[in-house]
Order: structure tokens, then C-alpha cells, then sequence
């Protein structure tokens, strides 16, 4: 089997990981306490082909995203992150926001209100850690390229109810939750 270019793939994979999160945060009755996502992979391969993936690539990029989602269902903060049960419970919520300029059309991944009253905001990275690069290196440039973003997010809701924000970057290869200060 070819290894996957992930250049060319990796941001489809993502697209996919994304898709089935929201699923299971929308309908979990849907994939109940399955072990495996096998019976899912004939529909998900169709759909990474659509995305763009190619043919031959489908397979192992089927198995990345289920491996995306095994360990996010293993990890409680994935779990934590997937509770359908919290209040304001929204996936790949659309806003507009105007930042006093022009008007943005943002989408965020992952909104809810704890238990506590407070707002997060979590936003799902695919990516891996690059060959040679450490953890700690690979979280600080994940924050440097997606703070503005997250500000950004956080400014909107805000803008929209009065709780208190809080933001982070959930790693489903790494099973990482890794908070933001805004």
C-alpha cells in the first residue's frame, strides 16, 4: 500500500475527523459504545474520495481517522469535549461577527457552557508532531499560528452573551487538550 501524502491528504483527514465529531457529539445514538468504527469506513472512504483523496490512499486514510477518534472516545477530556449533555451544546457553530471593520463569517469547531457557566471553545487539530520537533515545540507553534484565531472566536461570543470565555486546542493524535490564555 502507498504511504500517504499527507500534504496533499492531511487537511482531508482533518475535514473527515471534524465531520465524525460532530456526529457523535449531535447524534452518539448513532455510534453507541462501538469499539470500532468498521461498519462506518465503506461510507467514510467515499467521502474522503470526494474530498479529494486519492483512491489508492483511501485506506490508510480511513484507518487515521478512525484512529483520530479512538483516541479521542479513550481520553476524557476527548470524552469531556464530546458531551452532547453540556449547555449551548453547538459543533461547527457559524457566526458573523463584525470586528468593527468588515463582517466575519467565522466557523468554530467545538462551543459549549459548562457546569460551572463557563464558555469554551475548542478547536480540533489533526496535525502531528514533525519529525524532529519536540512536543513543546509543536504546541508552541500550534498557539502562535492559532491564538489570533481563538481571540478572535472568543471576541465574537462575547460580543453575544456575557459568560466567561475560555479557549483551547484538543490533539486527537495526542489525546492533548491544550488551553489558550486569551
Amino acid at each position: 500500500m502507498p504511504t500517504l501524502n499527507w500534504q496533499q491528504s492531511a487537511r482531508h483527514i482533518g475535514t473527515q475527523t471534524h465531520r465524525v465529531l460532530q456526529q457523535l457529539v449531535i447524534n452518539r445514538s448513532l455510534y453507541g459504545e462501538l469499539e470500532s468504527f468498521v461498519q462506518f469506513h465503506p461510507a467514510w472512504r467515499n467521502q474522503l474520495k470526494q474530498l479529494g483523496v486519492p483512491d489508492a490512499q483511501c485506506d490508510e486514510a480511513v484507518n487515521r481517522v478512525e484512529q483520530l477518534l479512538c483516541n479521542t472516545l479513550a481520553d476524557a477530556t476527548g470524552r469531556w469535549i464530546l458531551d452532547p449533555t453540556h449547555q449551548q451544546s453547538e459543533c461547527e457553530l457559524p457566526i458573523s461577527f463584525n470586528n468593527g471593520f468588515q463582517t466575519l463569517h467565522l466557523i468554530i469547531d467545538r462551543t459549549f457552557v459548562d457546569k460551572r457557566g463557563v464558555r469554551w471553545i475548542i478547536d480540533y487539530k489533526t496535525a502531528e508532531v514533525g519529525e524532529g520537533e519536540s512536543f513543546a515545540e509543536f504546541l508552541n507553534m500550534e498557539e502562535k499560528r492559532y491564538r489570533k484565531q481563538l481571540t478572535l472566536y472568543s471576541r465574537a461570543l462575547r460580543a453575544m452573551s456575557d459568560e466567561p470565555v475560555r479557549a483551547g486546542l484538543y490533539f486527537p493524535e495526542s489525546s492533548y487538550f491544550h488551553e489558550i490564555a486569551l
